[in-house]
This record gives structure tokens, sequence and C-alpha cells, in this order.
């Protein structure tokens, strides 16, 4: 049988039904929750999020609950099972374990992100089982900036991803959320989001309640930034795909210069760019203003070369928006450089004196207007010669970047004015 996580041994199949190894505290709870006297109606209603209990039978001097098989009539299933709460102790552990849970948090998304992937276990259309597989061992354990990799791999198969799957979890993730924010009946410790994706269908289930308490009219506010959490990872993969099955859009720099990667992207470029990139994001940088000047840019990863070019691997700008409108804006007076060559340093005194680059220091290099339903809008990218907006115009096309249908997005202009403030400053 495929287990993600838990004790190796600890799981039992039998068809529809599974046994598992559980402790007096959590057979307690499953007897509780289960209880035809139960009249909590929080509670009743929490039942739909769990393995559906039949009882318990002693196997060789342990107790087993009986419950429901979440992988029954699944056709090949990736599972992922998240250890929910950046609290994973309690009272009741001792000073050792608690230790224990202390350090394996700080080492892992559970201190950063309120969870942590127990184990995974991914295949694809075929069935074959792709990249790690179960538990963590210590020091490989996914970080806040890979762990999406992870939940995308259990909803990939083969070359296409089940968008599908993905809209479902972050509903049923949504669900069990709502329902947490609104009951004040029990605090958990240690459970998880069990997650099974089939060829055809999926589920989303809460597990494990070795440590359940009484809330005592407290929210769970550990398991509801865990379960925050896990929405956003899963809107990131979300946005990812989208990202990926979309073309680049590009108001202005040379055709093809550009190359999408998810939320990274490739730019060609030369060799003075790169020196400024690698001054720049160099661990050994003091310079406080430089150090503060990283937040205005793209953040930079390294060189890669390709087709015997250069590329640096810098944030897609772009990634994680739903049609979004761009302008590029090229400033300063003068753009030439006095190593310039006398043809070149001509034209672009021509540009600067029949746009608004002689007027107002800057000039609109590119635009890219895009309406509420994604539909491009109105001039795009570069401008051909003598059709450049002017002083008395110029402002159009601003206006053009925040106009959605006949709404202006005022809260964008307040926030670009905001930006550009800082920028200045700085």
């Amino acid at each position: 049988m495929d287990q993600a996580g838990g004790h190796i041994g600890s799981l039992i199949p039998r068809g529809d039904k599974i046994l598992k190894r559980v402790g007096k505290a959590e057979l307690e709870f499953y007897n509780y929750l289960f209880s035809p006297e139960l009249q909590d109606p929080d509670m009743l209603e929490f039942r739909k999020f769990v393995p559906t209990f039949y009882g318990v039978e002693q196997i060789e001097g342990h107790s087993f609950a009986i419950i429901e098989n979440l992988l029954d009539g699944y056709n090949i299933p990736s599972i992922l099972d998240c250890k929910v709460g950046k609290v994973t102790w309690t009272p009741h552990h001792d000073p050792a374990k608690t230790k224990r849970q202390q350090d394996e948090a700080l080492r892992t998304t559970t201190s950063t992100l309120g969870f942590r992937i127990c184990g995974v276990v991914a295949k694809d259309q075929f069935g074959t089982i792709f990249g790690h597989t179960g538990k963590f061992s210590k020091g490989e354990e996914p970080t806040a900036d890979n762990v999406h990799e992870h939940f995308r791999r259990i909803v990939t198969r083969g070359e296409r991803v089940q968008m599908e799957i993905i809209d479902q979890f972050i509903r049923d993730t949504q669900e069990i959320l709502d329902w947490f924010k609104k009951q004040r009946s029990k605090h958990f410790y240690t459970c998880s989001v069990f997650y099974v994706a089939g060829l055809e269908k999926a589920q989303t289930r809460f597990i494990d309640f070795a440590h359940v308490f009484d809330a005592e009219g407290q929210p769970n506010t550990n398991v509801i930034e865990g379960l925050e959490s896990l929405i956003m990872i899963w809107n990131r993969v979300k946005s990812q795909v989208l990202a990926e099955s979309q073309p680049l859009a590009q108001a202005a720099g040379h055709e093809g210069s550009l190359i999408p990667r998810g939320d990274k992207l490739l730019k060609r470029v030369k060799a003075p760019e790169i020196t400024f990139y690698d001054y720049l994001f160099s661990p050994t940088l003091e310079n406080p203003e430089m150090i503060e000047f990283r937040k205005f840019v793209p953040y930079y990863f390294g060189v890669e070369k390709l087709n015997g070019h250069d590329h640096i691997v810098i944030e897609n700008l772009l990634y994680g928006y739903t049609h979004p409108s761009i302008l590029d804006c090229k400033i300063g007076k003068v753009t030439w450089l006095p190593e310039n060559s006398d043809v070149k340093t001509k034209k672009q005194q021509e540009v600067a004196m029949r746009s608004t680059q002689a007027t107002l220091g800057f000039r609109i290099c590119g635009i890219l207007c895009k309406d509420e339903q994604g539909n491009v809008t109105g001039h795009t990218g570069k401008y051909s010669r003598n059709t450049e907006p002017v002083d008395n115009n110029v402002h159009e096309e601003f206006r053009r970047v925040v106009t959605r249908g006949d709404r202006v997005q005022l809260e964008f202009i307040d926030q670009f004015i905001r930006d550009t403030q800082e920028l200045l400053d700085w």
C-alpha cells in the first residue's frame, strides 16, 4: 500500500477499509467524534473531513482503528501528507520530544509556513513513481522556496498538470479552513491534511488525531495559519502553470530576448549588465544604499548560457498575475554614453527630440494593455517613428494600463505614485 508518512507498518489495508495502529488518545477521539450521542453541531460537521470510523480491532496486543481507506477506488493515486501547525508539540510531551519537534520545526517549513510535508508519493499516468518518495531525511526537507514543486508533482501526469484537481484542492482546503475559523470546540496538534490525486478524481481529508484538546472557546490559530499557507502554495502552483501556458507579454526590448520559466525569466544581456547584477546581489556587498536598492530590482539568480549567448536568470515580474497590463518607461533626458559611436549618439538624440524624453525626461518604450477578459486593447508594443506619445497625450497611455472596461483602477494609480516616490527618494 502507498504510504507517504507515518510509521512504516502502522497501516494494514483491507479493501475499502484500513486498519491504523493508534494510541489511547486517538482512539478516544474517534469514539467521541463518531458517537451516535454526539450533539455538538461543529463536530458533527467536522465528520465529513475525516476518514469514516468503523470501530477498533486488537492485533497482537495493539489497538487498530478501522477507518475508511482513502485510496480505495482510485486509479494510480498520488498522495501528499502535510502536517499543519507551527507548534507540533504539546504540554504533555516530555522535554526531549519537545526539543526534537522544535528543532524539526526550525529546519522545515513548519516554522515559516505553518506546515511541513510529512511524505509524498507521486506517480505518472502509467503508475511509475517519480521524484522523491516517502518522508524526507534530515537536511533534505523542502524549503519555503521549493515546497510548491512537491505539490505540483502530485498533480502532474506526464506533460499535463491536472488544473481541475488543483482547483478542487483549493476549494477543499478552503472549506476546512472556514470550519476551523468558526469552531471553538477543539484544538488539534500534529494533525495532517491528506491530499489524494487520481487520474479521474481527487479528495482532501484531515487525519491523525493523537493530540486533540478542548478549545475552551478559543480559535485554533495554530492550524488556521497552516491551512492558509496550504491554499497559498496551491495558488502558487496554479499561477506557475498558467504563466507557463500563456505567451510572454513583452512591451519593449528585443524580440526573443526574454524567455519565461515559471516564476523566473531568462533575459539575454551583455557583460556590463551581468557585472552589475553580480555586484548588486553579491553576498559580500556592504554599501547600505545599494543593499536597499535591491528591493526595487528583479531578484537575480545567476547566469545561464543558451545558444552561445549569456542570459541572466531573474524574477519573472508577471508571474502570478491575471491579464497583466504593462508599461515600460525609459528615464533620463540623456540616454547616450560618451563611448557610443557618433551614429548611435545622433540616433538617440533624434529619438529624444521627437519624444517626451527631451521635455519630460522619460519616454514610453512600450506598452501592453488588456481589458478584464484579457483582450489586448489599443496600441501595443513599441511606437514607430513620429507616433510616439507627446507631452499633451502621454498621460492617456498611462491611463490605459489602469483601465479595465469602464473602471479605472484608482488604487493602482495611488500605488504607482507611492512606489515611484519611494524610488525617487532613494
